[in-house]
């Protein structure tokens, strides 16, 4: 028979070493909350900038007072000094977004610590939505677009996307919630035959789906951010 000691000890061996990310999330505006708010932190790798960020560590919270404290537990065996890691939070009420965090927050390595206060913002309850708009391309990698064709997307509730890029067109199902949008690695496309510098834009359109992992629309201007809060495309929706 083992010995509790030697239970014990097997016990710890197996054990996951957890560290412990906390801090207060609020916003500035004196405004309360609606009834069933609730606040949900994340805790990302951010390293690169190419793929979608893995979730590390998430919790919601009953919103009971503002700012509303949170600690985030995760595996330390995850975490790598030489990568980058950051936290973000959001405010949902029936997973409406009312705030969110607009910067990124790093933590863990660097010069980063264990605690952060995160200052969230609001989002305009007047704003038109994401779906059921055509949005034209306007900015790609942060520059502005310069043709060829008339590159956009469009959106309807179920998630599904239609788009066209340089020549050909796009189109697949993408997972939408408040203020996240994760596009599929699968997007089907034409085969048309077209012009080199079309066929490159098409590609480029593409791969730059494949970052996005959030949207932050503004009035009539709608940015596909990755997990740094970088934009990836930036588009203007047409009358």
């Amino acid at each position: 028979m083992r010995s509790a000691l030697g239970i014990a000890a097997l016990c710890a061996a197996g054990a996951v070493e957890a560290g412990t990310v906390s801090g207060s999330a609020g916003y500035r505006e004196r405004i309360a909350l609606p009834p069933g708010a609730v606040l949900q932190v994340e805790l990302r790798d951010i390293s690169r900038q190419d793929v979608a960020a893995p979730l590390l560590s998430a919790r919601r919270y009953a919103m009971t007072g503002v700012p509303m404290a949170f600690a985030l537990e995760y595996d330390d065996a995850l975490i790598d000094p030489a990568m980058r890691y950051a936290v973000s939070a959001r405010i949902l009420q029936n997973e409406r977004l009312l705030f969110v965090t607009d910067t990124v927050v790093p933590v863990l390595t660097g010069e980063a610590g264990d605690r952060v206060d995160l200052m969230l913002v609001r989002v305009a309850e007047d704003s038109p939505g994401l779906v059921s708009r055509t949005w034209s391309l306007r900015e790609i990698g942060g520059a502005p677009f310069e043709g060829p064709g008339t590159p956009g997307i469009a959106f309807e509730a179920s998630g599904r996307f239609f788009g066209r890029g340089g020549c050909n067109s796009f189109q697949g199902e993408a997972e939408i919630e408040a203020g996240r949008i994760r596009f599929p690695d699968n997007i089907g496309m034409t085969m048309m035959a077209c012009s080199q510098e079309a066929e490159a834009l098409d590609r480029r359109f593409l791969e730059a789906l494949t970052q996005v992992t959030g949207y932050v629309l503004e009035g009539d201007a709608l940015s596909l951010n990755d997990a740094a809060g970088n934009s990836v495309l930036g588009f203007v929706a047409l009358p």
